[in-house]
């Protein structure tokens, strides 16, 4: 297309009623049958798009067609675009938009993509050498069609491959609405942007900000691979199944999400895609529950050996623990689910869990060999780490009273504020004890675990940290890991036994 035919595809796309010849001449600056000739090479370009330009006699010119379709080459096209705008999208969002249309529309010419961003054909061709070099190093291929594709497994690894793509895009770049539209169809953002708004229920214990933001791009990929044409007829056997057609609170949620697709877009789900939607949700902590499962996945079961097991390398009983059973239920299911999706997630305190809290870790990690075994799956350091929070939690539960010698040697008034610090941000199982320097020679320091003081003291084999009068926020971090790995030694001690 020449500049004269962007220029008249842009008027055209902003009118939504015909407009004769003449309206458009003027708009140009240029003669009636200039528009006329031009708008044969408009046509062709809509054509090669999924559009078409009506040219009716005494009324004029209109685009008729999908409106989405008409809004991505806007967005391709930029509005009112000319020539010297020809550089608007980065070479990054070209590529991710090529990719899209691998997945998600049948493939068009290298001539029509290089027209719509304003770039020669050799541009078009390394783009996708590159992508295809992507899909290489993720040892996948894309089929020609996608009524290829039969199995569950193969669709996963698809969706996850350009997931990742998408991700590293987000990385650097943002995406603009219109160019989330483009990619994914404004629908179709919609649909999976509300629903994760009203249903995005993560384990009220697991926090991540990843899963929501997840699930939005899941669902955002599923559904335009379900409207390109995806009709699964293999679920692979993965050690991991449900009952997905009991009367359940997620069997609920489901139903009206497959409703809302399905009068948006006039597309059903099969039972195979639907097995696919359910471990989309259900990895993302979405209205997961035990009766949601076939009767051989007993997570409650599970949960129990798992914390019979953390009990017996800790030393502490965590049995009779009620809370951490339900918590830890809860966690498994959507965790097992992400897993047989290859969804990996991130915990940002895992270098914290590891390194101050790596019995805890050890002992989950150990654990947890018989649900990597069952349901074929490898937990990552991150899972691990998340996992390890509940019983973190529950070892604070269990843990024994710490006793702390705190020596202040700068009055009564000083020595109060700093008790009330220390008292103020450590953990209420430490119970502190206030003494001046001149008290420690008549203080049995032999059921103190550790002491705090402000001054130089002799505590013989207690362990001793100092402050200041006015305590800082390192020095109280300092106290607070110290009793942390106090109480581990209890337990690596209690364990021992």
């Amino acid at each position: 297309m020449t500049n004269y035919d962007h220029d008249l595809l842009n008027l055209m796309l902003e009118e939504t009623t015909y407009r004769s010849a003449a309206y458009f001449a003027e708009a140009l600056g240029v003669s009636r049958k200039t528009i006329y000739n031009h708008s044969k090479n408009v046509q062709i370009f809509l054509e090669d798009n999924g559009l078409h330009l009506e040219k009716t006699p005494r009324k004029g010119f209109l685009i008729v067609g999908n409106s989405e379709q008409k809004q991505a080459i806007r967005l391709n096209m930029g509005n009112k675009m000319s020539t010297n705008c020809s550089n608007r999208f980065s070479p990054e969002y070209r590529r991710l938009y090529l990719f899209s249309q691998l997945l998600f529309s049948d493939r068009k010419s290298y001539r029509s993509y290089a027209e719509s961003f304003f770039v020669s054909v050799q541009s078009i061709k390394k783009d996708f050498d590159e992508i295809n070099a992507f899909l290489h190093s993720n040892l996948i291929g894309l089929p020609d069609k996608i009524e290829q594709i039969k199995s569950l497994t193969t669709e996963i690894k698809i969706e996850q491959v350009f997931k990742k793509y998408l991700d590293s895009y987000l990385a650097h770049s943002d995406l603009s609405q219109d160019q989330l539209f483009a990619i994914f169809g404004t629908t179709i953002v919609e649909i999976s942007t509300r629903f994760v708004n009203d249903n995005s229920q993560q384990d009220s214990h697991v926090q991540d900000e990843y899963l929501p933001s997840s699930l939005r791009e899941f669902l955002m990929i599923f559904f335009n691979r379900l409207k390109y044409g995806l009709r699964l007829s293999q679920i692979d056997k993965t050690g991991f199944s449900f009952d997905f057609r009991k009367n359940t609170e997620l069997s609920s949620v489901v139903s009206k999400l497959i409703e809302t697709f399905r009068s948006s877009t006039g597309i059903s789900i099969d039972d195979k895609n639907l097995h696919f939607l359910y471990l989309l949700l259900l990895g993302h902590g979405i209205r997961s529950n035990q009766n949601d499962f076939s009767p051989e996945h007993d997570f409650t079961l599970e949960s129990k050996h798992l914390i019979e097991s953390v009990s017996s390398v800790l030393g502490t009983d965590f049995t009779t623990d009620k809370e951490l059973l339900t918590v830890t239920i809860y966690h498994l299911i959507p965790m097992v689910s992400r897993l047989n999706l290859g969804m990996q997630i991130t915990d940002p305190l895992k270098n914290e869990i590891f390194n101050h809290h790596a019995l805890i870790a050890k002992a989950v990690k150990q654990g947890s060999a018989d649900i990597e075994s069952r349901y074929q799956i490898s937990l990552s350091e991150d899972e691990i780490s998340l996992l390890s929070l509940h019983f973190l939690v529950a070892v604070e539960r269990h843990r024994q009273t710490n006793h702390v010698l705190v020596i202040c040697h700068a009055g009564a008034e000083i020595s109060q504020y700093v008790l009330l610090c220390l008292q103020n941000n450590l953990p209420p199982n430490n119970e502190l004890t206030l003494i001046s320097p001149s008290e420690l020679s008549k203080t049995n320091l032999k059921p103190f675990d550790l002491v705090i003081s402000t001054t130089t003291v002799v505590t013989k084999k207690i362990p001793t940290l100092y402050i200041s009068v006015l305590p800082r926020n390192e020095e109280i971090s300092s106290i607070y890991w110290r009793l942390v790995e106090i109480n581990d030694k209890k337990i690596e001690t209690s364990s021992r036994l």
